[in-house]
């Protein structure tokens, strides 16, 4: 007795594991997906008369297609931006990557085993942006499940975004943004690490030969004690503890462009990076790194 005839492709993945599969739907792969009923006059006066509902041979087909990580991008009435984007990602742990992981069990190192794959991570994030004018304002913000490869664990995160570009003259630019991202253990809710990345462009086009560009940002980011993901004891990698840990990198790079005819170009740059105990503090920057680079060209006319 045929009812439905259904066709298409899924990308599904079967994943043996003790005592059962895992199917997991490739999100980021298309699929395509038919159905339709088939005539069956028997079949839908036996169905009539168990709902008391008269259905006639009634004819209905579906087809679907798409991915399950999907981007929406608006541009509204004034020129207002809308974005949204939504998947489903997976990830496995890599075993070389642990090789060297160990779990501090009251005092005396024992094996780290590493968790099996993760399935079924969402996310999500939306945003806007206002007109592209003189001044132009950017938001987005964003929530979901991830890896956190560093205790090969998962986790929850939320992020945001905000960036600031302003144009007063036609030869300067300067662009603003900051992005804030926090992220929790899947396990018990646990912090795991908080990071702030502010950063700023500055362009300036003296005239058509000189051009001037100055980009700045600083890293930040406090994370908690490495843990493993099973039992929540200490991690120890190389041998070594891996204790709470506050990381800053400000870093800073300039160039000055001289292009006084086509072929004739020449670049002078200088970018240095810096540290400090405390985030944001100013005060106690000290030099980790700099550099200085010059290229010039010059094109010969025969």
């Amino acid at each position: 007795m045929e009812i439905l005839l259904a066709q298409g492709q899924m990308p599904l993945t079967l994943s043996p594991e003790r005592g059962r599969v895992r199917v997991r739907i490739e999100a980021r792969k298309p699929f395509r997906f038919q159905a339709a009923t088939r005539p069956n006059k028997p079949f839908w006066d036996f169905v009539s008369r168990q709902v008391g509902v008269q259905i006639a041979d009634p004819t209905v087909e579906a087809h679907l297609e798409g991915t399950l990580g999907e981007t929406i991008l608006l541009t509204l009435k004034g020129g207002w931006g809308v974005n949204a984007n939504w998947q489903n990602n997976h990830q496995r742990f890599d075993p070389p990557d642990y090789a060297n992981y160990q779990v501090d069990s009251s005092g005396t190192p024992i094996a780290f085993t590493i968790p099996h794959g993760l399935y079924n991570l969402w996310s999500a994030n939306a945003g806007f942006n206002t007109p592209n004018r003189a001044l132009t304002f950017s938001a987005n913000a964003g929530a979901g499940q991830g890896a956190i490869f560093a205790e090969a664990a998962e986790g929850r995160g939320v992020n945001t975004f905000l960036g600031l570009t302003w144009k007063p003259t036609n030869g300067l630019r300067i662009d603003g943004q900051w992005v804030h991202d926090r992220i929790t253990r899947a396990r018990d809710g646990s912090w795991f690490s908080t990071a702030n990345i502010p950063r700023l462009k500055i362009e300036y086009q003296l005239n058509r030969d000189i051009f001037f560009r100055y980009v700045g940002q600083y890293f930040a980011q406090e994370r908690d004690t490495l843990r493993d993901p099973g039992n929540g004891n200490p991690l120890i990698i190389g041998g070594n503890p891996q204790p709470r840990q506050s990381v800053t990198d400000f870093r800073n790079d300039f160039l000055f462009s001289y292009k006084p005819s086509p072929g004739t170009v020449f670049f002078f740059g200088y970018g240095s990076s810096l540290s400090e105990p405390n985030a944001f503090g100013f005060r106690d920057l000290r030099r980790t790194s700099d550099g200085f680079f010059l290229k010039a060209s010059y094109l010969f006319r025969m």
